[in-house]
């Protein structure tokens, strides 16, 4: 009986132990699949988890650039008044500058190319540098030095003699016509002149008298010039067409105006609803134009922002039209072409040389 008793208890031993162990493993088994399923594709263990997480961080959150740099220019009060985009017509009397800065054509040996009607004729420097690079591209492309500068600059007392004499021999309702009121003129600038042919046989023209001179009027603007008076924005200018008076006005104006057919009076009004967030912009072969107008400060120096960038580049310039016209260029690369049928592959503007018909009385 004791001996049975000893067996029977043995072999419960057994069976308690071999269910200890199955339970054991199973208890095993699904700790494994546990921290297998908390471990994800990767395997086991957060290592692999954080990494995970790290490299997602990387590629989904984005860094904003650096702001560009900027510097800031002062201008003072008064300067919105001045400058080579300066709009000075019957309602826009000139403010006159203690320094006109002026230099004499002759004296600066402008007579090498062109034909100078006096040896007293002056002009602002950037007139007279845009007035040398025309006449010695014309030369270039036709040899002919026939081009003749009239008038340039032109003080009060100056403009007050050419009116008088032209009310005196010609009547009030001419002189209004045709020439600008003192003090109204744009030949108190220096960044006009009269141009025309005088040739060597001595017959005088008019630069439309000819295609001989038809690149004059083509590629005034590339020189930063326009034809300031057209006959057709005599009711806008309120003076007569005349193809003679030639203005200043800058590179990237110069072609946008010749390019959209505006006068100066059209173009400032256009400006002055571009800021710099919402710029004119124009194109050329290689270059890329960027104008924009800022209102001039209430009250003390207005502060305009110029990216690093364009520190080579810009111009500022008042317009006597409550602000100033702020431009700077970049190099332009034109757009690939489809070689199927050349076309471009997207929208851009370029610049088609035509003649800005624009004429001059003063």
């Amino acid at each position: 009986m004791s001996k049975r008793n000893g067996e029977s208890g043995r072999a419960g031993f057994a069976v308690l132990i071999t269910l200890t162990v199955v339970i054991i493993a199973a208890a095993v088994a699904v700790g494994l699949r546990m921290i297998a399923s908390r471990g994800g594709d990767g395997g086991i263990g957060g290592a692999d988890r954080t990494d995970s997480v790290q490299t997602t961080s990387a590629k989904d959150i984005e860094t904003e650039p650096p702001a560009p740099a900027k510097f800031t220019v002062n201008m003072q009060p008064g300067s919105e008044n001045a400058g080579t985009l300066v709009l000075v017509n019957a309602t826009h009397a000139y403010s006159f500058p203690e320094d006109e800065q002026l230099v004499n054509l002759y004296e600066e040996g402008m007579g090498e190319h062109v034909k100078l009607a006096s040896s007293d004729i002056r002009l602002r420097p950037e007139a007279m540098n845009a007035l040398r690079d025309l006449s010695d591209a014309f030369y270039e492309q036709s040899g002919s030095r026939e081009l003749l500068i009239a008038s340039g600059y032109r003080s009060y007392d100056e403009q007050v003699e050419i009116y008088s004499s032209r009310v005196d021999s010609k009547g009030i309702d001419y002189a209004k016509k045709y020439v600008a009121m003192p003090g109204c003129s744009e030949h108190h600038t220096g960044l006009c002149f009269d141009l025309s042919v005088y040739t060597d046989e001595g017959i005088a023209m008019h630069l439309d008298d000819s295609e001989d001179y038809a690149y004059v009027i083509e590629h005034c603007a590339d020189f930063g010039l326009v034809r300031r008076y057209d006959e057709s924005k005599t009711a806008i200018t309120g003076i007569s067409g005349e193809d003679w008076h030639f203005r200043y006005v800058g590179v990237p104006h110069a072609l946008y105006m010749t390019e959209k057919d505006l006068c100066l009076e059209e173009y400032l009004e256009l400006l002055q609803k571009h800021t710099a967030l919402n710029p004119l912009e124009l194109t050329t072969s290689d270059t890329k134009y960027t104008m924009y107008f800022v209102t001039a400060a209430p009250a003390g120096a207005t502060g305009i922002e110029i990216g690093e960038e364009y520190s080579e580049t810009y111009s500022i310039s008042g317009t006597a039209c409550g602000g100033y016209a702020v431009s700077y260029s970049e190099p332009y690369t034109p757009p690939e072409t489809d070689a199927a049928d050349g076309a471009v592959s997207e929208s851009g503007s370029g610049i088609a040389a035509g003649n800005n018909a624009g004429g001059a009385a003063q």
